[in-house]
Parts: structure tokens; sequence; C-alpha cells
């Protein structure tokens, strides 16, 4: 869907598309995939181009991206230095901030150029860009080309639900590889935090960042039991995770092992938790908790493999139909047993 807003906006902008990625194909191969993952927040492509240059294509988060870019664009096209301060500004005032408390999921593109020496000198000297440090090399000194922001609008309903999830005593938390202003905005149009919540965020346990939540509950430790000669996963500090926990319902910049983190810590705590994913990496926590509820439309086989229910159209509002169908059950077995 990313790769779709990106195309559309070209083509709102009177770019033709089509003949541009036909002329692409003919001219050029691809040299280097590195794909998206949840660590590198971001994607890299290198293209060999016929002309004998080797030109490097990485899009991401801003926050990260622009830690590698030490060139932009002018209004003209032409490369100039980009300073310290101008990335300060691009990401915490002017650009990513206001993108970010507007709902916008933000994306930075960006790019360097080398000669065929240059890359098979950097590609000799680092194994064939076999290992996941030696890729780390290939988009250094990046010229940042612009920050787009993409809208994914919350589906109809999905508030309402959310507000019959607290009422039947359900605390709905969202965990995101959106940045923590992006995620924040977007519970709050959700419904899932309120104005009064972040008012009374003394301790910051409102809304965190994965590396934070990480950090203050210890991560996660392995326990050994002689007795049955089984190894358990668990929580470092117990103690934090609890006091964090209770106030827990923004986990921004998360990584799938922050999931799991989350998920062991709230059973621990004797919670009946669900689970909602789509990926490969969710896989972990989908089968760590009480119930996986994994995507039937958009998720992978893995997801739905490790899941308890597959949601056919991949709608959060399907979710509290199960609930109902469940304690439905529940109240149904009780009362025969009772009768």
């Amino acid at each position: 869907m990313t790769e779709v807003g990106l195309i559309k906006f070209l083509m709102d902008s009177r770019v033709d598309v089509a003949s541009m990625l036909e002329a692409k194909k003919e001219e050029s191969f691809i040299e280097l995939q590195i794909p998206f993952n949840s660590n590198r927040k971001r994607q890299t492509t290198a293209v060999r181009h016929k002309n004998g240059k080797i030109r490097v294509y990485v899009k991401g988060a801003p926050e990260i991206v622009i830690e590698r870019c030490s060139r932009t664009l002018d209004k003209h096209g032409k490369t100039i230095e980009l300073s310290k301060d101008t990335s300060n500004d691009l990401i915490n005032v002017s650009v990513v901030k206001p993108f970010a408390n507007k709902c916008y999921r933000t994306l930075l593109v960006a790019y360097v150029d080398y000669d065929v020496s240059e890359w098979e000198t950097l590609k000799r000297n680092n194994n064939n860009f076999e290992s996941e440090t030696d890729r780390e090399t290939v988009d250094n000194n990046l010229v940042l080309v612009g920050i787009f922001g993409l809208m994914d609008p919350l589906r109809p309903g999905i508030k309402d639900a959310i507000l019959q999830c607290k009422k039947s005593g359900i605390n709905v938390r969202m965990v995101t590889g959106d940045n923590i202003d992006t995620a924040i905005a977007i519970s709050r149009e959700a419904g899932i935090i309120s104005d009064t919540d972040l008012l009374h965020n003394e301790q910051g346990y409102l809304c965190m960042t994965g590396k934070n939540f990480r950090e203050m509950v210890g991560g996660l430790t392995t326990i050994y039991d002689s007795l049955t000669n089984t190894r358990t996963d668990s929580v470092g500090n117990k103690r934090a995770f609890r006091d964090i926990a209770k106030k827990l319902k923004v986990l921004a910049r998360s990584s799938p092992e922050d999931k799991y983190l989350l998920v062991t810590g709230l059973r621990d705590e004797g919670n009946v938790v669900a689970v909602t994913g789509d990926g490969t990496n969710d896989a972990p926590a989908l089968n760590k908790a009480d119930v996986g509820f994994s995507m039937g439309v958009t998720g992978t086989d893995v997801a739905k493999n490790a899941s308890d229910i597959v949601l056919t159209d991949d709608n959060f509002c399907s979710v509290l139909t199960a609930v109902k169908y469940g304690r439905n059950i529940f109240d149904s077995v009780r009362k025969f047993l009772q009768f």
C-alpha cells in the first residue's frame, strides 16, 4: 500500500509513471535488495544502470534514514550539504512531527550513487554483502530527496468497537512500528487514549517507545525449571512491568520482540491476552497469547498457523463479534451446569 501511495502521488503530479517504469526495466537491473524489517526500519535497493552507475535507493523511517543522510536536494535539484540543524528541524519542527500529529505515517526517500569501481571495492571489502553488518555499509552518505506523509484512515466502526470493548472490560493496547507522535494521534482518533489520559500521564507510561519499554522492564529472561526440565520466558523486572502495564496504552517504534515481551508479561500477571497480527514476525506473540487473531486477507501463512482465529475480513470489529460468541458460550455452559 505504501508503494501504491507513492505511485499515486507521482501520477497526481502528472508524471508518466508507466513509461518511466518500462524504461527503467530496459536500462537497469537490480544489484542488491535489502527488504524492510523492524530492526532496520528501512528498505534498500541497489540498481545498476546501463550508464555504469550504481544507484542505491533507500526509503524508511525518517528519524532513522536521515541519520545516514549527509546531503539533500535544493529547489533547483542541486545537491547541497545537509546540516544537523536542518535535520533536526525536518524531524522535530517543520515536517515529520506536524505530519505525525495529523495521523500521517511518514516516509523518507533518499539515494546515493557509486561508480562501478567504488561499488566493486565496497562489495569486495564487505564479503559481497553476505551478512547484515556488511550490508549496513551500502546506505551511507545518502542524498535526501523528500519526506512523504501517507494517510491510512481508520476503518468504519473502529471507534465504536473500541468503545464497546472498554465497556465490556477489555483493555485495548496499540503496538505499532510507527513513530510515537503518529501512534498517539491515531490512538486518540480511535479512542484508545483520550485527552484526559494524556493530561494525567505524569510517569510517561501511557505512550512509550519499544526501546524505552524494553529497557525499563529489563527485557526478556529465560527461567529453567530443573524439576520439569523446562524453560519458560519471563520479564526481567516484574515490579517495573507491573507499574507500567497498569497505564500502558500505546507502544510505538516497537519490534516483534517487544510485542512478545508485552504478551509474556501480561500473561505472567494473570491476564487473559488476545493478540492481533498479520506478519511472520508476529507469530511468536500470536502463539504466546491466550487467543491469537491473524488477518485472513493480508496475513502470512506463518501468522495464520500461529493463531487460533483467522479474521477473514481483516477487521478489528470482528474481534468484538468473536468476544460476543465466546462469552455467550461461556454463560450458556455456566447456566447449564447450575441447572
